[in-house]
């Protein structure tokens, strides 16, 4: 359990940097500006300027793409620490799992 706790430990320093992380790509402005964007292409008349559609969509597209890998990285992080923690509840062989983990 030592090895895991050592990971533990290494993952939860680093969990600031996270949360700084998650903060600079402004992720709930981003969600924010996805509504605004997925209201303006339910508007009837968004595809009758074409190039304003198709930069609209893309930036759709590239917004909702930054908010699903800060949300993925957030979510790995907290399923790598509850699984070091069930695992050192359960009293598994640390060394085995600390190679998955990592």
């Amino acid at each position: 359990m030592l090895v895991l706790d050592q990971m533990k430990a290494e993952l939860t320093a680093q969990q600031g940097t996270l949360k700084e992380v998650t903060s600079a790509m402004d992720v709930e402005g981003k969600k924010k500006r996805i509504e605004e964007l997925s209201r303006e292409m339910e508007e009837p008349d968004f595809w009758d300027d074409p190039e304003r559609a198709n930069k609209r969509t893309k930036e759709l597209k590239n917004t909702q793409d930054i908010v699903e890998k800060v949300n993925r990285l957030n979510s790995q992080f907290e399923d790598i620490i509850d699984l070091i923690d069930m695992t050192n509840e359960e009293g598994v062989d640390d060394n085995e799992l600390a190679a998955e983990i990592r």
